[in-house]
C-alpha cells in the first residue's frame, strides 16, 4: 500500500473517530477494554450489548485483540447444542448439523456469507475489478453454491468422524446404565474443546490478516472499521491468548489422539492444529492480496471459515 493511500486513510479514520479517541482517554483501561470487547459481540453475534456500546469503528479496531474470546463464545454455545442433540438422538451426524446451526444462528451467517462470496468472486473473476463486481452481486452463483456445500460436508464429516470416536465409550456406558447427564457431560468434555479450537483459530487468523495486509478501504465490504487499528501489542496477545487456549485443549484431550513419530500423542496434536492452520492462514493472506492487493471483509470471513474446517481436520487427522 502506497504512503499516500495510508495517510488518506489515516484522515478518513480521524475525521470519523476523533470523538470515539477523546472519550477513549477518558475512560480507565477496564472500561475501555470492556468497550472494545463489547463491540466486537455486537459485530460479530447475535448476543444483545448494552445501550451505551455503539457501532464505532474506532472501538471496533480495539477489538480485534478479543477475537479468540469472541470464538470461545460463540464455539461453547456450539458446543452446548451439540452435547443436546447427541444425548437426544444419539447420533454423531445429527448433532453436528445442530452444531452448526446453533453456531450460524448465533452469527447470523457472517463468515459464510463471505465463504459463498469469495467463492464466486474469486471463482468466476478473471480481474480484479471483475473479482469486486461479482463479490458485490447479491445473487449467487455456481461457484458459491458449489464451494459452500463442499466446505460444510467437510465440516459436518470432520466433526462427525471426532465424535463417534471419542464418545463411542460413553454410548455404551449410557447403554448400560441410561444415564443422559453422563452422556451430555462426557460431549461437552471430549468434543466441545475441538469445536471451541476451531472458532478460536478461525478468529485468531483473521486478527492476524488484519495486521499483516492492507485493507481494501475502496470497496464497501465488512470489516473496513478495523482498517489501521491493528497494533502489533494487540495482534501478539490475540495469538499467544488463541495458542495457549488450543495448547490447553490438547492437553486436555490428547491423550485420545495418537502422536507424531516420537512425540507424545498432546504435542503431535498440537503441531497438526498448529502447523495446518498457520499454512493455510499465510498461504489465504498471500493468495488473496497477490489477488486483490489486500484483504477484505468477505476474504476474512472465508478464510475464517477454511481454518476452522481445517482445525477439526488437523484433529480428526490424529485419531
Amino acid at each position: 500500500m502506497s504512503e499516500k493511500k495510508v495517510e488518506t486513510i489515516k484522515e478518513n479514520l480521524q475525521e470519523n473517530d476523533d470523538d470515539s479517541k477523546k472519550k477513549y482517554t477518558q475512560h480507565s483501561f477496564f472500561s475501555r477494554e470492556i468497550r472494545a470487547f463489547l463491540s466486537g459481540i455486537m459485530f460479530f453475534t447475535r448476543i444483545s450489548v448494552p445501550r451505551w456500546v455503539s457501532h464505532n469503528n474506532y472501538w471496533l479496531g480495539l477489538s480485534t485483540l478479543y477475537f479468540p474470546l469472541i470464538g470461545i463464545i460463540v464455539g461453547s454455545f456450539g458446543a452446548l447444542v451439540f452435547a443436546i442433540a447427541f444425548s437426544i438422538w444419539r447420533d454423531a451426524w445429527i448433532a453436528s448439523v445442530f452444531y452448526t446451526m446453533a453456531t450460524v444462528w448465533i452469527t447470523g451467517a457472517f463468515h459464510e456469507d463471505g465463504l459463498a462470496d469469495m467463492f464466486d468472486g474469486f471463482g468466476g473473476g478473471w480481474t480484479r475489478a471483475a473479482i469486486f463486481k461479482i463479490m458485490r452481486d447479491p445473487c449467487v452463483g455456481s461457484y458459491a453454491v458449489v464451494g459452500f456445500v463442499l466446505c460444510q460436508m467437510l465440516k459436518l464429516g470432520s466433526i462427525s468422524k471426532i465424535a463417534s470416536i471419542l464418545l463411542a465409550s460413553a454410548l455404551k456406558d449410557y447403554e448400560k446404565t441410561g444415564n443422559l447427564i453422563n452422556l451430555t457431560i462426557s460431549c461437552i468434555m471430549m468434543v466441545g474443546p475441538i469445536q471451541i479450537s476451531g472458532h478460536v483459530l478461525g478468529r485468531w487468523c483473521c486478527s492476524y490478516l488484519l495486521y499483516q495486509y492492507p485493507y481494501v478501504t475502496d470497496v464497501s465490504a465488512a470489516g473496513k472499521e478495523f482498517a489501521m487499528i491493528v497494533s502489533t501489542p494487540r495482534v501478539i496477545l490475540a495469538s499467544v491468548s488463541a495458542w495457549v487456549f488450543v495448547w490447553v485443549c490438547c492437553v486436555f484431550v490428547g491423550d485420545n489422539f495418537s502422536g507424531i513419530s516420537y512425540l507424545s500423542p498432546i504435542l503431535g496434536t498440537f503441531i497438526r492444529v498448529y502447523g495446518t492452520t498457520w499454512a493455510i492462514t499465510l498461504y489465504g493472506g498471500y493468495y488473496v492480496n497477490e489477488k486483490i492487493g489486500g484483504v477484505i471483509g468477505d476474504c476474512l470471513g472465508a478464510i475464517n471459515q477454511i481454518v476452522e474446517i481445517a482445525t477439526y481436520l488437523a484433529f480428526a487427522s490424529a485419531l
